[in-house]
């Protein structure tokens, strides 16, 4: 194929609005490298190819252009991961506060709780989900378009459910404790608990977005994100009984059975993660 005609090649298929990959090595395939979205060229390709072309395979090896897509869905599947987990925590917690004040109540968490929340628990949790494993059938897909948000219809699916769940039963626990039992401070520490420790246990579910927690196939794969889960129950139960930390925070330590009630809330959400991948899967979400 000449030069002329790769290039008009080029142009035909960007036209139709699909992603192009051109692959040379001369002097002549320079234009139509420049046009196309990735131009691609080996490492034994002539200079001018080289500076033109947005990816060197310095192998010379084609194959390694399908590790190169491979790796490239990974990091956005990853970075899609971190996002939408990160989002369903912070839209929860302001949801929260902001309820609380329509409602002209105190707030349910101050400050210190808040910042422990994202920097402890969350924080080595929101690291260790960008180094997933490829999951099954990522180079089955087809091709993304350009226009495709990090956040698809899926994602932002569950950041609303998670965000609206949370906020609005951690309001009804405050009011309880808060109004009924006239313990504000408990109130206040049961709330922080059930939000830092369902963050770590529904993290699991976001481990994959397209599969169930338990069909994934790479539930051990990834030690690290174990190591940030025992970090983070490990503090949030050492914040809670204490003294000195109690005094940092404003909690109080909680007795056993509102444990139960913290763990339970958690495989509750992680449950209603679930429940909204398998509308996906099975009825078009997203």
């Amino acid at each position: 194929v000449s030069p002329r005609h790769k290039l008009r090649i080029v142009d035909a298929l960007r036209q139709r609005g699909e992603v192009t990959a051109m692959i040379g090595d001369g002097v002549n395939d320079a234009p139509a490298l420049k046009k196309a979205n990735i131009g691609v060229s080996v490492g034994s390709a002539t200079d001018v190819a080289k500076e033109t072309a947005g990816v060197i395979l310095l192998d010379n090896n084609f194959e390694t252009l399908v590790n190169a897509v491979e790796e490239g869905r990974i990091v956005f599947e990853n970075i899609r991961k971190v996002v939408a987990y990160v989002l369903s925590d912070s839209f929860a917690e302001m949801l929260l506060i902001f309820g609380a004040i329509l409602l002209g109540w105190p707030a349910p968490l101050t400050v210190a709780q808040l910042l422990w929340i994202h920097l402890i628990c969350d924080g080595p949790l929101d690291i260790v989900l960008g180094f997933e494993r490829a999951e099954k059938g990522i180079m089955d897909e087809k091709p993304r378009s350009l226009r495709e948000s990090t956040l698809d219809n899926h994602c932002k699916l569950l950041v609303a459910v998670i965000s609206g769940v949370t906020a609005i039963a951690s309001l009804v626990i405050f009011q309880h404790y808060w109004r009924v039992h006239n313990d504000i401070t408990m109130g206040r520490t049961i709330v922080f608990t059930i939000i830092a420790i369902e963050d770590v246990i529904y993290a699991f579910s976001y481990r994959s977005l397209r599969q169930s927690l338990l069909l994934s196939g790479q539930f051990f794969t990834n030690k690290a994100f174990f190591g940030a889960v025992a970090l983070a129950l490990g503090q949030q139960i050492l914040a809670i009984h204490i003294p000195f930390m109690n005094e940092i925070l404003g909690v109080v330590p909680l007795p056993a059975w509102d444990w139960v009630l913290v763990f339970c809330f958690g495989f509750a959400m992680m449950g209603v993660v679930e429940a909204v991948k398998y509308l996906q899967r099975h009825k078009g979400y997203g």
